[in-house]
């Protein structure tokens, strides 16, 4: 954990226990609480890889396009050609 969140943690857990939680359950709950939010926050590497994948699909799409636009090109001038 962070620094942040284990001090955000600590306050958490003094919220808790103010409001009538044991130090114990409280502090269950807070480390539970700071390992779900953890595991769903996204790395800037994560971001990276994610931001690389979105360039490589709109390049794709993008020579997937123009290919089938150019072969309908084709298409429409043989059809008018003959």
């Amino acid at each position: 954990m962070s620094d942040a969140t284990m001090h955000d943690t600590h306050r958490y857990v003094k919220e808790l226990t103010n409001a009538g939680l044991s130090e114990s359950i409280a502090q269950v709950i807070a480390d539970r609480e700071a390992r779900l939010l953890e595991s769903n926050l996204a790395t800037k590497a994560d971001l990276d890889r994610l931001e690389n994948r979105l360039i490589k699909w709109f390049v794709a799409s993008l020579f997937l396009s123009a290919g089938l636009v150019v072969a309908g090109v084709g298409i429409v001038v043989q059809v008018l050609l003959s």
